[in-house]
């Protein structure tokens, strides 16, 4: 994802040829940390095909997960869509403060919510988050049955289609 204009290109030619609806970084395979200036010409290309762009975070990422690094990138860009990925355990609670401070920044609770100390995530997509949290299986991963357990938490009722639909929606462009 780092390669130049050879990755421009593909990103322009996966979301207007192939329809895909975002971007991808993994900070721990490129051992780059998201707000690293050779990222920023692959973040313009989504501000300009309207797009957002998902970082994969978790406890194998590590060091380069860090909120301070993604909050740069919302600074910086106020208008470009960042969703952190997998329940961006173990550092959940800066992440949940992040994503309540920036309008920009979202999360999204695949594979990881249910470990210890992920209960904050639950409680503020029920609450604060409630319109910036997006389930997601995780498969292959996790198996897709995840959606029953996710589930089990007492989500108010009018908060559920928003985890499980409408904010993803929103945030991909998909009609409802």
């Amino acid at each position: 994802a780092t390669e130049g204009v050879g990755a421009l290109r593909e990103i322009e030619r996966a979301i207007t040829e192939l329809g895909m609806k975002g971007v991808c970084l993994d900070p721990y395979n490129a051992q780059v940390y998201p707000d690293d200036r050779l990222y920023y010409p692959l973040y313009y290309k989504c501000l300009e095909l309207a797009v957002p762009v998902i970082f994969t975070m978790g406890p194998l990422v590590g060091k380069w997960s860090n909120p301070a690094s993604v909050q740069n990138v919302a600074v910086d860009l106020p208008e470009l869509e960042i969703v952190c990925s997998h329940g961006v355990w173990p550092q959940v609670t800066e992440f949940i403060a992040l994503a309540y401070r920036h309008q920009n920044v979202y999360l999204e609770a695949s594979i990881y919510e249910f470990l210890p100390g992920s209960t904050p995530l639950f409680e503020a997509a029920n609450g604060i988050l409630q319109d910036k949290v997006i389930y997601a299986s995780g498969f292959p991963f996790r198996p897709l049955d995840d959606l029953q357990r996710f589930l089990e938490y007492p989500f108010d009722n009018d908060v559920v289609d928003k985890l499980v639909y409408r904010n993803a929606a929103r945030l991909l462009r998909i009609a409802s």
